[in-house]
C-alpha cells in the first residue's frame, strides 16, 4: 500500500501554547489535560490560535465473514438495519452529531445486503468479508482499495476545510476483527482482549476467543506485520479507518479515535506509520473486555471513562465536544494583563 508522507508536528507552537496557558487568568496548570490537549492541537496545526469549529464524523460500515463463526450475538443483517437507523437521524451517534453540530457522513464499505439512499455514500468494495478462520478476509486489492478510499476522505476534509476528524464503525462481527488485530499486532493472547461485543453469554465468549486462538494459529504471521494483519483479520470498515488516521495526519487534521474498533484501526495506523500517533486523540476508555491492555501497549490516555462500548463514533463525538470547549477556553480567556488581575504573589 501507498503511505502518505506524514511529518513530525511542530513542538514550537505548543511551547507557545502552555507558555499562553500559564499567562490566562487561572492558577498555573489547573485545567489540567485540557491545556495538554490544545497545546497538541497547535502543534498539529501550526497555528497559535486554532479553532475546530468545524468537525466530522465518518462512519463506515461494513460486514465481517467470521461471523459464519458463530462469534456474534446479533444476525448479519443487523449491520444494513443500523445503517438506516443512522441514515434516519434515530441512532445515537446522529442525535449526538446534530447536538453537536458534527457533520456526519455514512458510507458502505461492504455490507452484505447492501442497499441506496441518497445520504448514504457507496465505496462498497464487497457484500463483506471473507471468513478469517479459512482464508484471508480480504485480498491485498480489496485492503488497499478502503484503506485509500480512507485516505480521499481525510484529504476531502481538508480541502472542506474540516478542523477536527473523526472515524466511527458499524459491523456485525467486527470486535472479533478487532480482538484477531490486537493479538496479531502486540503478541497477545486472545483472552486478554476478547470481549463479550454487543451482547454474547459468557460460553459466546470463550467459543470466540477459541475462534480467534485457532485462527492465529493458522496463519502464525509475524508480530506487528500490520498489512498482512489487516489483510487476514481486518474489515473494509477497519481498513478505511486506518487509511482515514493516516490521511488525516499527513493533512495536519487533529484526528479523535472512538473505541474498540476504531482504536484497533488506529494501532494499525501507528505500526504503518509511527508519526501518524502525534495527531491522535483517544477519545474514551471503552468498556469492552481487554481495552485497558490496547491502552497501555499503545502508551495513551483517553480524554473520557464513561464506560460507554456502543461504538459508531459516538465517544469521539462526546471528546470532540470536550476538545471543542478547550480550545475555546484557549481562545476566549484574557491574560492577567488584559483583565487587570493580579498575579500570584512570589
Amino acid at each position: 500500500m501507498e503511505i502518505p508522507e506524514i511529518k513530525n508536528v511542530d513542538l514550537r507552537f505548543s511551547e507557545r501554547a502552555q507558555q499562553r496557558w500559564d499567562n490566562l487568568i487561572k492558577p498555573l496548570g489547573s485545567l489540567g489535560l485540557l491545556e495538554e490537549m490544545v497545546a497538541r492541537i497547535c502543534a498539529i496545526t501550526g497555528n497559535d490560535m486554532p479553532t475546530v469549529n468545524k468537525k466530522r464524523i465518518l462512519v463506515f460500515a461494513a460486514d465481517h465473514g467470521i461471523v459464519q463463526e458463530g462469534v456474534s450475538a446479533y444476525p448479519q443483517d443487523v449491520t444494513g438495519q443500523m445503517v438506516r437507523g443512522f441514515l434516519s437521524g434515530q441512532a445515537a451517534i446522529s442525535v449526538l452529531a446534530r447536538k453537536e453540530e458534527i457533520d456526519l457522513k455514512i458510507i458502505d464499505m461492504g455490507i452484505a445486503n447492501s442497499f441506496s439512499h441518497k445520504n448514504l455514500i457507496k465505496i462498497h468494495i464487497n457484500n463483506g468479508t471473507r471468513n478469517f478462520l479459512k482464508e484471508p478476509a480480504m485480498t491485498f486489492e480489496e485492503m488497499n482499495e478502503a484503506f485509500q478510499a480512507g485516505v480521499r476522505f481525510a484529504r476531502e476534509a481538508k480541502v472542506e476545510g474540516i478542523e477536527l476528524l473523526a472515524g466511527g464503525d458499524m459491523g456485525i462481527g467486527n470486535t472479533t476483527a478487532a480482538s484477531a488485530i490486537y493479538c496479531a499486532l502486540f503478541g497477545l493472547d486472545p483472552e486478554l482482549v476478547t470481549g463479550k461485543g454487543a451482547g454474547l453469554d459468557e460460553n459466546g465468549r470463550v467459543h470466540k476467543v477459541e475462534v480467534i486462538r485457532s485462527a492465529l494459529a493458522k496463519w502464525n504471521m509475524k508480530i506487528g506485520d500490520a498489512q498482512k494483519i489487516l489483510q487476514h483479520f481486518g474489515g473494509f470498515e477497519i481498513a478505511a479507518l486506518t487509511g482515514l488516521y493516516i490521511g488525516a495526519a499527513s493533512e495536519k487534521i487533529p484526528v479523535v479515535m472512538d473505541g474498540y474498533i476504531c482504536t484497533a484501526a488506529a494501532a494499525l495506523a501507528i505500526a504503518l506509520s509511527s508519526k501518524s500517533k502525534e495527531y491522535m486523540f483517544f477519545a474514551h476508555s471503552s468498556a469492552e473486555n481487554g481495552y485497558q491492555v490496547v491502552l497501555k501497549n499503545l502508551n495513551v490516555r483517553p480524554i473520557l471513562n464513561l464506560e460507554m462500548r456502543l461504538g459508531e463514533g459516538t465517544g469521539a463525538a462526546l471528546a470532540m465536544f470536550i476538545l471543542d470547549s478547550a480550545v475555546n477556553l484557549f481562545r476566549k480567556m484574557p491574560t492577567f494583563e488584559q483583565a487587570e488581575v493580579s498575579r500570584k504573589k512570589e
